[in-house]
């Protein structure tokens, strides 16, 4: 389900462009993502 904002961001190329710049201005260029679970192994290991 879209909602309006939804419909517009994808209809509306410049406004779509404006709203990456605006995200990227507000996250700031020095951005550096850091897990909050840190650099650990993961408690369950469901893969073997």
């Amino acid at each position: 389900m879209l909602n309006a904002w939804d419909v517009d961001l994808l209809t509306n190329p410049t406004l779509l462009t404006q709203a990456k710049e605006e995200w990227q201005k507000n996250r700031g260029a020095d951005f550096k993502y850091v897990p909050l679970v840190g650099n650990r192994k993961p408690a369950l290991n469901d893969r073997d």
